[in-house]
C-alpha cells in the first residue's frame, strides 16, 4: 500500500492489469486507480474544489476530482456512452442546479413546493357577445377583414368554451356523438344512436376519460335520445342547452363532433355555417357533416347548444339537426326512460302534395299537378313557381320536397306562386282522410 492522505486507501491494478493500465493512461491516472472509504468526508476536499490551486499536502484533492470524473460530474467526452452518457448529463445538471441554488441562497425545489397553484380559468356558462360583434353577426355577411376577424374572434371563444363538453358515445354496437349539457351528466345525443333505454355504454372525454354511462328515453320520430353518466366527476364539462324559440334562418352556428371517436393526436373537426330554416321537430343548417357526427352539438354563438346532428342531407350544404327545443317538450319523458315513435309510423303518416317539379333558372318551378291529392284541391296548377313556403323564399324545388317531408297529416302549407307574373297566395291542407 502507497501511503497517502488518512481519507483515502490505494491499490495497485490487480488481474487484467495491463487492460486497466491502457484505461489509466487515457484518464492520466498513471496507473492507480482511487478507492476512497468517504473522500468528500476528508476536511481538505471541500477546500480543493473551490480553490483552483490544490494544496501540497494532501493527495485527496486530485483523489476526489478524479472520483467525481469517475461518476460523471467533470464529464470527459467519450468517457461513456449511450444510456450511461445519459446518466452522467443528468447527474452534472442535477450538480449545476443545487449549486446555483446554494449560490443564490434559496432552494428550486422549496420555490416549486411553496409556490401557489394557478387558480383554474373561470368560463361562464353562456357568453357573451360584444356589441361590435353582434352588429356583424345580424348583418347578411361581413364585409371587409376587420368584421371577419371579430367573427373569428368570437368562433373561438365558442370553440373553447364548448370543445370539453362534446364527447364521443358508444352504446352498444353503435356510435356517434353527444354532448354534456349540466353537472349531473345527462348527455343528449341523436335517438338512432341510443335506439332504446337501459342499455350499457361508455362517453369518452376529449381529455380521455371514459365514463361509463347509460341510455335514457329515445323520441324516435324526431330523432332525440338522452343517456346518463352513472358517477359523474365534480370537473364534468358542460355546454347549457338553448331554451330561446327566437333561432332565425341566417343566423351563425357551429357544429362539432367526435366522427371516429375521441383522438388525442386530432382535435374534433368543427364545422362553422348558417341556419337555412326550421320547421317542427327539424333544423336545417349548412354546415357539412360526415358519418359518426350523429349526435353532436349544434351551438349559436353564445356557446348554447340550439340542435343534435340527425341526419346527412341529400346536398352537402343541406343537413338536419334535432332544435333543443324538441329535448325540452320531452324532457320529463326522456329523462323517465319512454322511447316513442318510430320509422314505419313517420312514413305511414306522412302526406303528399302531389306535383313533381323540377329547379330552373334558381326557380322552383311546378311542372305537373297530380289529380286527387292536396296540391290539385288547392289550386296550384302546372308552370306555377312557388316562391315561398310557410313565410320562407325557396328558389329550388328540393327546399320544397324537404320542408314537405317534415309536415304531418291535418297541418297546413302556405305558399305563395308567381304565376304569369302575378302573385297568388295558396293555402294548401294535409287533411285526415286524404
Amino acid at each position: 500500500m502507497r501511503q497517502g492522505c488518512t481519507c483515502t486507501k490505494w491499490r495497485r491494478f490487480g488481474k487484467k492489469a495491463s487492460r486497466r493500465r491502457r484505461r489509466g493512461r487515457k484518464m492520466g491516472w498513471r496507473g492507480i486507480r482511487p478507492r476512497p472509504a468517504d473522500p468528500l468526508s476528508c476536511q481538505n476536499a471541500g477546500a480543493g474544489l473551490r480553490s483552483s490551486a490544490p494544496s501540497p499536502s494532501c493527495r485527496c484533492i486530485g483523489t476526489v476530482r478524479k472520483l467525481l470524473s469517475s461518476r460523471g460530474i467533470f464529464h470527459r467526452p467519450g468517457r461513456y456512452r449511450g444510456w450511461r452518457a445519459m446518466v452522467v448529463r443528468r447527474l452534472r445538471r442535477l450538480v449545476l442546479l443545487l449549486a446555483f441554488a446554494a449560490v443564490s441562497g434559496g432552494s428550486p425545489l422549496a420555490t416549486a413546493q411553496t409556490a401557489a397553484p394557478a387558480a383554474p380559468k373561470a368560463i361562464p356558462e353562456t357568453l357573451e357577445i360584444p356589441a361590435e360583434t353582434a352588429a356583424v353577426l345580424k348583418a347578411k355577411s361581413p364585409r371587409n377583414a376587420a368584421e371577419l376577424k371579430l367573427i373569428q374572434a368570437q368562433l373561438q371563444r365558442v370553440i373553447e368554451r364548448c370543445l370539453p363538453a362534446t364527447v364521443s358515445v358508444e352504446v352498444g354496437g353503435a356510435a356517434g356523438s353527444g354532448v354534456i349539457v349540466n353537472r349531473k351528466g345527462l348527455v343528449l345525443t341523436a335517438a338512432h344512436v341510443v335506439g332504446r333505454a337501459g342499455r350499457r355504454g361508455w362517453v369518452e372525454l376529449p381529455d380521455g376519460r371514459r365514463l361509463r354511462a347509460t341510455s335514457l328515453g329515445a323520441n324516435h320520430d324526431v330523432d332525440a335520445g338522452m343517456m346518463k353518466i352513472n358517477s359523474p366527476p365534480p370537473d364534468l364539462p358542460f355546454a347549457p342547452l338553448s331554451k330561446r324559440g327566437d333561432l332565425e334562418p341566417g343566423e351563425w352556428v357551429v357544429t362539432i363532433g367526435q366522427p371516429g371517436g375521441v383522438m388525442q393526436h386530432r382535435t374534433p373537426p368543427v364545422r362553422f355555417g348558417r341556419v337555412l330554416f326550421l320547421g317542427e321537430g327539424v333544423l336545417c343548417t349548412d354546415c357539412e357533416l360526415v358519418g359518426g357526427d350523429s349526435g353532436g352539438p349544434l351551438f349559436d354563438m353564445r356557446g348554447e347548444v340550439v340542435g343534435i346532428h340527425s341526419s346527412i342531407g341529400p346536398l352537402v350544404t343541406h343537413n338536419f339537426h334535432v332544435p333543443a327545443t324538441s329535448f325540452l317538450e320531452s324532457w320529463d319523458r326522456l329523462r323517465a326512460g319512454d322511447v316513442w315513435g318510430g320509422q314505419l309510423e313517420r312514413e305511414t303518416e306522412r302526406p303528399q302534395l302531389g306535383v313533381s317539379g323540377r329547379t330552373e333558372a334558381g326557380r322552383c318551378l311546378v311542372t305537373q299537378v297530380l289529380p286527387g291529392l292536396p296540391a290539385e284541391k288547392a289550386g296550384v296548377k302546372a308552370g306555377d313557381v312557388i316562391t315561398s313556403v310557410d313565410g320562407r323564399a325557396i328558389s329550388t324545388f328540393d327546399e320544397l320536397a324537404r320542408i314537405v317531408s317534415l309536415k304531418k297529416k291535418g297541418e297546413k302549407l302556405e305558399l305563395k306562386i308567381d304565376r304569369g307574373g302575378a302573385s297568388v297566395a295558396i293555402t294548401v291542407a294535409f287533411d285526415d282522410g286524404e
